[in-house]
């Protein structure tokens, strides 16, 4: 590939992008009622390259005391960058409360489960997990979060760490038995002794003390009902194989939860599905759509999916040096058409991404993923790892467009 070729090739998402917020219709994102604007979303990015921990947090808090809260993307994804992760707030609608933050980052699973029941008890809630690129470090963090002040509300976790996934569909549904909800999975050459899959399960047990919390009756003081649930995970290698399965455990009311992969180490293409169900609830069914994409193509497939009813879930970057992944997308058997847009832009440098986001926000556009497909952001405007220089696009992000003005989904 040309220089003059890969250089168009990143840049234009970002054109494409933009062009779309300019000429979206007027009436289309400001028909509202009077007093009830449509959202108004600013960002910011937190780089987690070659950051403690404690540095995390801090900048985590401060966000949250000016009115941020964590970005997991939405439509049930935990989706996140190797190099940075992102807040929100909607200046149309600013948080009732604010929240607080403990970035916990460890290599051991053992250590992870006592600390993350540490903070459990503290009232602190799962948000995401996300891999610290340290020199020489190679483990696992994950956000924690919890409105300020707010000890009453425990929560109590589990981890998995098997590198089986027979092994790891087992003891998720023993767990999800007792009521503990999928939280997040992460696995990589190295991570926690090297190809483990780690799956982080939680669940709310409500009060502590006499103080009451929603879903628990007075004089209640530990939540005992907790729903059950059953879980799902399989690994296949192409994207028509995926969406076969992953429709026949959709026709028996399994949601999407999370991708991974890939699933052994020289299997690149390997992909790993998490899907869930809770028992007893009202019969569903779901439906869904896996698009195979090579470099920006996923850009051009992305108009017509809102208008099918189709809604985000994720993506997976599989080879980052050509930039192809599976991108996934699920709606509820039978519902109509919802008002979706659709758009993908790229950057590579943390102040660009924030100016490219907040550009979308001003739209209205939610940020549902952020992927690194090279080696993520770079303030000196790096080189390629192929050897050529580029514009655009180590850093790749999906946002979501509400027409209809649906209230944002947390």
């Amino acid at each position: 590939m040309t220089c003059k070729a890969l250089v168009s090739l990143f840049f234009l998402p970002f054109l494409v992008g933009i062009s779309q917020i300019l000429v979206t219709p007027v009436s289309a994102v400001q028909d509202q009622t009077a007093g009830n604007p449509p959202p108004k979303l600013e960002y910011r990015l937190v780089r987690t390259t070659n950051a403690v921990e404690q540095d995390i947090e801090l900048e985590f808090n401060e966000l949250g005391r000016m009115g941020y809260r964590y970005s997991a993307g939405g439509g049930g994804t935990k989706n996140v960058t190797e190099t940075a992760l992102a807040m929100y707030r909607d200046l149309n609608h600013p948080f009732p409360v604010k929240y607080e933050y403990k970035i916990l980052v460890t290599r051991r699973a053992g250590t992870m489960s006592r600390e993350l029941n540490e903070a459990g008890k503290q009232g602190f809630h799962y948000c995401t997990e996300f891999v610290p690129f340290t020199q020489g470090f190679k483990g696992l963090g994950v956000v924690l979060e919890r409105e300020v002040g707010n000890t009453t509300d425990r929560c109590e976790y589990r981890v998995i760490d098997d590198g089986n996934l027979i092994n790891v569909e087992r003891q998720m549904n023993e767990v999800g038995r007792q009521g503990f909800r999928y939280g997040g999975m992460k696995g990589s050459t190295g991570l926690f002794g090297g190809g483990v899959k780690v799956v982080i399960m939680y669940r709310s047990l409500g009060l502590s003390g006499s103080r009451q919390v929603v879903g628990n009756q007075p004089g209640q003081p530990v939540n005992t009902n907790f729903d059950r649930y059953e879980y799902r995970i399989f690994a296949a290698t192409r994207p028509l194989a995926l969406q076969g399965r992953m429709n026949e455990l959709g026709a028996q009311g399994f949601r999407y939860e999370d991708v991974n992969g890939p699933y052994a180490k020289g299997r690149p293409n390997e992909v790993i599905i998490l899907m869930s169900r809770r028992e007893n609830a009202t019969a569903r069914k779901y439906e869904y759509m896996v698009l195979n994409h090579f470099n920006f193509l996923l850009r051009d497939e992305l108009g017509p999916i809102g208008s099918q009813g189709y809604d985000y879930l994720g993506k997976l970057i599989l080879h980052s040096d050509d930039i192809h992944g599976v991108a996934f997308f699920g709606r509820e058997t039978g519902t109509t058409v919802r008002g979706l847009n659709f758009m993908m832009m790229s950057a590579n440098t943390v102040p660009q991404m924030e100016q490219r986001l907040n550009l979308a926000g001003a739209q209205g556009y939610e940020l549902m993923s952020i992927s690194a497909v090279n080696r993520g952001f770079e303030d000196d405007d790096g080189i390629c790892p192929i050897g050529r220089r580029r514009e655009d696009g180590d850093v790749v992000v999906i946002l979501r467009q509400r027409i209809d003005r649906i209230p944002l989904a947390r």
